[in-house]
C-alpha cells in the first residue's frame, strides 16, 4: 500500500496533478508487472529503461474527472414494523 502510494505520489509531482487523480488499482497492477522486470535487470541501462516505461505507464493510470457532481439525497426514514395483533384470551 505505502510503495503504491509513493508511486502516485511521485508521478502526481511529475505531472502535475492531485495525486488523487491516479487509479489505485491500475497502478498497483503496473508496479507488480514492473517489480519482476526491474528486479531481473542485469545492466543499469535495462534498470533505467524499464523505469522510464514504468513512469510512462503510471501516467495514463489517470482517472477520467466526472461530468458533473452527483446529488444528495435525502436519507430516507425507515418505518418501524408494525407490532403483532394481540393474542386472544382463551376461554
Amino acid at each position: 500500500y505505502n510503495l503504491v502510494r509513493a508511486v502516485i505520489y511521485q508521478a502526481a509531482q511529475q505531472a502535475g496533478a492531485a495525486p488523487r487523480s491516479f487509479s489505485f488499482t491500475r497502478v498497483k497492477r503496473i508496479l507488480k508487472v514492473y517489480g519482476a522486470k526491474i528486479a531481473a535487470a542485469t545492466t543499469v541501462e535495462e534498470t533505467e529503461r524499464l523505469v522510464a516505461l514504468m513512469n510512462h505507464a503510471i501516467g495514463q493510470a489517470k482517472l477520467y474527472p466526472r461530468k458533473k457532481k452527483r446529488p444528495a439525497y435525502p436519507r430516507e426514514i425507515w418505518h418501524s414494523a408494525k407490532p403483532f395483533p394481540r393474542r386472544k384470551a382463551q376461554s
